[in-house]
């Protein structure tokens, strides 16, 4: 118990400066006691006093340096004995009751003898006792001056004058000393220098029970700190992840910081929606602003998805191209599939046409047969019939090849019968979107010259079947005149002045033409051997492309039934 009991002196009381006694002795508030050898006085208290775990009213000062809580009368010991006759050891096994629930400022065997003075003074913050000039017992001469003053909070404190002792002393306090319940600051003779003031709180065993008793206990900072850790763990598991139910506590706070934390957390698929729904919209239908979304990844997917995405009437325009180039003049390839096209619906479109040869013989039968059915076995109403005017050789119907094939004469003008043959109403050009370019006129290929044989039996087959065939003069003339027509309507839309040209030649040589009127050029007119040189009337020029023709058609279209009139006068008089 030495041991122990030098630590518990160490650590439940501070040595500190000397404090200046409050010395009673002049306080006239103050009370003088007088107190016997061995003797003690009891001194009420005006508040509780914590002392050892029990709370005390009332206090008994003792001569020999002692004050004592317990009745005097009613211990054995301390009555008995009043503390003498010298210091006692707390440390040593002796009767608990000797020495309990005591405080020894300095515990030893002192008398007063007759100039010393035994004094207390108290109120309700504190109460102080004093001892002024006790002498040592058999020491007369000896003096001791010390005071101790005790708090409602149990703090203690010793405040030390001179001392003059030979015996030895105790200074400390105690409970009960046999359950290790005491302080023992000092057992023996006082230093020379003297003793320093001592406070404390008169804990002792408290400590053993509970370090927490008071800052001084051995062990009270880790009892502190295991204290505060579980209270902080009570008040919030969260505290430490040591705390009892911190994992559930931990739970519970990050699913209400993120209910997202874990599909466990109360309004974790609400979240989970809204969450979702902010990263992208199309996620689910139900998001806010899923409408939006879905339209501009449609339009993204596909402009064409609706007339109002952006870009739509490009990419409208491009699919079209596409599916259609003739779907619009800017699309791609546009010119070259018109071409095709208008050679597919008609191959005399264009010269450049596949199957245009072929075509354009065709065309020319047509026409020879609705002017003369007779002129052409192959045509459909072609009669077979006998005559004895002599003919040219017609055609073998077997014959395939179109190019060895001489159309027959019409008129026995070539320019006449290339204008008649070529009439513009037969070809007809389907238009895409926008007017196509005019199919340019088509000269029909020079006939070849016949044997000087057939030349005369067409002579004579000409000059026999206009003697024999009038109505054949007047069809041709018919045919004349609605060929002059359609030229001449056509001249008026001429885009440039040189097809204007071109065509009013064609007219003007439709207007003067007359069945039969030329027909002493094929009877071997002499023609003059000498000519003169050719000279050129208008230089070549460049004439820039005028419209004139279009507002000059009418004009012209008047003027050609007017010239067809006085032709028609002219041939009437004649005959």
């Amino acid at each position: 118990m030495l041991g122990s009991g030098l630590v518990l002196c160490l650590a439940f009381f501070s040595f500190s400066k000397s404090y200046a006694l409050e010395d009673l002795r002049n306080d006239p508030g103050a009370t003088e006691h007088t107190i016997p050898d061995d003797g003690y006085v009891e001194v009420p208290l005006d508040f509780e006093y914590p002392f050892y775990g029990r709370t005390f009213t009332n206090s008994w000062m003792f001569g020999n340096g002692v004050i004592g809580f317990l009745d005097p009368t009613e211990e054995p010991y301390q009555g008995r004995f009043g503390f003498c006759c010298r210091g006692y050891d707390n440390s040593t096994n002796r009767p608990a009751d000797l020495t309990k629930l005591t405080l020894m400022p300095l515990q030893t065997n002192l008398i007063n003898y007759g100039d010393g003075k035994f004094m207390t003074k108290g109120d309700e913050d504190s109460m102080t006792y004093g001892w002024y000039n006790i002498s040592e017992y058999g020491r007369p001469d000896s003096s001791n001056t010390f005071e101790a003053e005790i708090f409602p909070d149990g703090m203690y404190q010793f405040r030390y004058g001179d001392l003059d002792v030979n015996r030895r002393v105790t200074i400390g306090s105690t409970g009960d000393p046999s359950a290790g319940e005491y302080e023992q600051y000092l057992y023996g003779t006082p230093p020379p220098n003297g003793v320093e003031t001592i406070t404390s709180y008169g804990l002792g065993g408290q400590c053993v029970v509970d370090p927490l008793a008071d800052p001084n206990c051995p062990g009270y900072a880790d009892a502190y700190a295991i204290q505060q850790y579980e209270q902080n763990c009570a008040a919030d598991p969260l505290y430490d992840p040591g705390c009892p139910g911190y994992s559930e506590a931990y739970y519970d706070q990050q699913c209400s910081v993120n209910p997202l934390y874990d599909s466990g957390c109360s309004g974790y698929e609400e979240a989970l929606f809204e969450e979702e729904c902010s990263a992208d919209p199309l996620s689910n239908s139900e998001c806010p602003g899923y409408d939006e979304a879905y339209f501009a990844y449609q339009c993204e997917e596909n402009t064409l998805y609706d007339s109002g995405c952006p870009g739509y009437e490009q990419a409208f325009f491009d699919y079209q191209c596409e599916q259609n180039t003739l779907y619009d003049s800017a699309c791609p390839g546009y010119e070259q599939a018109f071409f095709n096209q208008q050679c597919e619906n008609d191959p005399l479109y264009d010269s450049g046409c596949p199957g245009y040869n072929d075509a354009f013989a065709e065309q020319q039968l047509d026409r020879t047969c609705s002017a003369d059915p007779q002129s052409d076995p192959r045509c459909e109403d072609y009669t077979e019939t006998s005559t004895e005017v002599t003919h040219s050789s017609a055609p073998d119907n077997n014959v395939g090849d179109t190019d060895e094939y001489t159309e027959p004469q019409l008129t026995g003008d070539a320019t006449i019968d290339s204008i008649l043959r070529d009439g513009s109403d037969n070809t007809e050009v389907t238009r895409v979107q926008q007017e196509p370019v005019p199919m340019p006129e088509i000269e029909p290929a020079p006939v070849k010259n016949r044997s000087s044989e057939e030349s005369e039996q067409q002579e004579e087959t000409t000059d026999d079947e206009e003697e024999q065939s009038p109505d054949r003069r007047k069809k041709l003339k018919e045919i004349a005149e609605r060929e002059a027509r359609d030229l001449a309507d056509k001249m008026g839309k001429a885009a440039t002045a040189e097809q204007q040209m071109a065509t009013q030649a064609r007219v003007m040589s439709l207007i003067s033409y007359v069945p039969g009127f030329g027909s002493y050029a094929q009877k071997g007119i002499p023609q003059p051997a000498n000519y003169y040189p050719d000279e050129s009337i208008y230089e070549d020029r460049t004439i820039p492309d005028s419209n004139f023709g279009a507002r000059n058609g009418l004009a012209q279209e008047i003027l050609h039934e007017r010239m067809v009139d006085m032709q028609y006068n002219r041939e009437k008089e004649t005959n």
